[in-house]
């Protein structure tokens, strides 16, 4: 989408130049940004803490808030103009041509300095996954770790750590943060001259079967479930009976729930994009046709129809919920995804079609096949084969 220019909303003179400010609308972030343009000389004066890699005569300052209104930019602008003044008052520095050197020496203050960075510059999916990862990262090496104790010895060490205790996609994907942070300590100068990760090889992975619930626990939870809240039950049955994804069940309104057809349409909106980015049709089974009949209201989103999407990465967070359910229906293990892999399995199991699965998941045949070919496959039987019931299609 293309960026629209705005006037500057006011002009600050340094013994560099002027320093124009204006405002901007960032898409990515769903958020007001001010920006600010001038000589690289000139933004380094107004900016003393401004940390450019090269000289540049653009930046931005992020608000530490999402602010999605226009009044809200302009508030927090003309709130940070009497501080800029009174540090324009003050006898100017010299300005190097270079960086200042950079102020942290260990790995939590590297995450801290890479996590605002990636604030202004990722979406917000993205953010809360580094943020993930690096969470992660430093339950194994602590925060107080220096940097220059991160020798190839040690990070061989964590990923042997790490792949003892996640899959081997999961160690990737924290390889790949951990990677991101040292990159940035090597770019100021904090780790000699090479990546110590470099040479780093990751173990290989135990390969561990994949477990799911019976259909025993399954029960077990949806009765229990039901027992918790209209929202937690319908969460679980939506979960369980289309194998939807948890971001898929939360941007779920009334108007995709098709009881004449018995389908549920999983769609692109404004707030919400489909993982693959197309939209496909989940067929209903008879218990959830029931539950859905029960709970119909004329329009809004299924489940906790009074929280709309306020710049997270979902409307609800029902993490604690989710926990509570699964461990008083005596479940061991259980998290959202796993209800899709549920649901795929007992599909299968009671004689669905590896085609068909395919296009309720949204994954194609050779996904599905590699991810569930341990299941015992059979052949174009309905839906409710998954539920309680199971209705005989006609030819």
């Amino acid at each position: 989408m293309p960026r629209r220019a705005y006037a500057a909303l006011g002009v600050f003179t340094t013994d560099h130049g002027p320093v124009h400010v204006r405002k901007q609308y960032a898409h990515k972030q769903s958020t007001w940004l001010l920006i600010c343009e001038a000589r690289h000389e000139a933004l380094r004066a107004f900016l003393p803490d401004w940390r450019p890699r090269s000289p540049s005569t653009r930046t931005q300052i992020t608000p530490p808030t999402p602010m999605r209104r226009v009044g809200e930019i302009l508030a927090y602008y003309h709130a940070q103009v009497p501080i800029w003044l009174e540090r324009l008052k003050r006898p100017a520095l010299p300005v190097a041509d270079a960086a200042p050197a950079p102020a942290y020496r260990t790995l939590g203050e590297l995450v801290a300095i890479v996590d605002h960075e990636a604030a202004t510059a990722l979406r917000t999916g993205s953010i809360v996954t580094y943020r993930f990862q690096w969470k992660t990262i430093l339950a194994h090496l602590p925060a107080t770790t220096p940097l220059q104790a991160l020798t190839r010895e040690r990070l061989q060490a964590l990923m042997g750590e790490l792949i003892a205790a996640y899959a081997s996609t999961t160690v990737q994907n924290l390889r790949t943060a951990l990677n991101k942070l040292l990159v940035r300590a090597l770019d100021d100068g904090l780790l000699g001259a090479r990546n110590p990760l470099a040479k780093v090889r990751t173990p290989k992975a135990v390969t561990r079967p994949r477990t799911f619930l019976t259909q025993e626990q399954r029960d077990a939870v949806l009765r229990v479930a039901a027992e918790y809240g209209r929202d937690v039950h319908l969460l679980f049955a939506l979960l369980f009976l289309t194998g939807v994804r948890k971001a898929e069940a939360l941007a779920l309104t009334w108007a995709d729930a098709d009881e004449a057809n018995r389908v549920l349409h999983v769609r692109s909106s404004r707030h919400f994009t489909t993982k693959t980015g197309e939209d496909r049709t989940v067929p209903i089974c008879d218990e959830l046709a029931r539950l859905l009949h029960e709970q119909r209201q004329p329009s809004g989103f299924i489940l906790k129809p009074d929280k709309p999407y306020a710049g997270h990465r979902y409307r609800w967070s029902f993490a604690k919920a989710f926990r509570t359910v699964v461990r008083r229906a005596g479940v061991p293990w259980c998290h959202p995804h796993l209800c899709r892999h549920v649901f795929s399995s007992l599909y299968l199991h009671n004689g669905g079609s590896f085609f068909r699965l395919a296009a309720h998941l949204g994954h194609s045949i050779s996904e599905t096949t590699e991810l569930y070919a341990h299941c015992l496959p059979g052949f174009d039987e309905d839906i409710n084969g998954n539920g309680r019931d199971r209705r005989t299609r006609s030819a």
